[in-house]
């Protein structure tokens, strides 16, 4: 596993051995946005393959991204998959079915906490660090398919704007569907309107 996966979920580690009344809500609630980071960080890294794209780019794709207020957790998953080819349960693997339940779940719960609402299941402190762990399992998993076949795992920094290491072939794919800035925000347009 990589040190940035590790650095990045310090603070949520620290979090759970706090002694503090908050601390299942901190913690899943830093866990869940960790794990939206990762996805759309792996989703601009692909985006970024394409011949079309330099460091020029990163200003534009970035306001074209930010414009499109409706891209959401399962956008990035559809966009990944669409854009490289291989599926996210292809780089989680066998677990995948079983943790995209699971955070389903979380994100359920994460929903109706924010909206005040009333869960289904208690979601007591140690519901929420059950839900924690389980978004963790998803996000190491997911780096170290991304890792071993995009060459980057969503977390490294400073930025997913970059070309791959590994010399992977994606460059020829996603410049098909994306050969400049106006073709990237029809294929987000396109993102937006997919329904889980």
């Amino acid at each position: 596993m990589t040190a940035s996966y590790e650095e990045d979920f310090q603070p949520v580690e620290e979090i759970e051995k706090s002694g503090h009344q908050t601390k299942g809500v901190d913690a899943f609630s830093l866990s869940l946005l960790r794990a939206e980071r990762q996805m759309r960080r792996l989703f601009t890294y692909l985006v970024f393959q394409s011949t079309a794209f330099e460091r020029k780019d990163v200003k534009p794709l970035r306001d074209a991204l930010g414009a499109q207020g409706r891209i959401y957790f399962y956008h990035f998953e559809a966009g990944i998959g669409e854009l490289s080819g291989t599926s996210i349960a292809a780089l989680i693997g066998a677990q995948h079915h079983v943790l995209r339940n699971r955070l389903s779940d979380a994100m359920d719960a994460r929903n109706k906490i924010f909206h005040g609402q009333l869960t289904s299941d208690r979601n007591d402190t140690t519901m929420l660090l059950q839900h924690v762990s389980h978004i963790r399992d998803w996000c190491r998993q997911l780096a170290n398919g991304a890792q071993n076949t995009f060459g980057y795992d969503g977390f490294q920094r400073p930025s997913s704007f970059k070309k791959s290491p590994l010399g992977i072939q994606l460059s020829d794919r996603v410049t098909g569907l994306i050969a400049n800035v106006p073709a990237y925000e029809a294929f987000l347009v396109q993102l937006a309107r997919q329904r889980p």
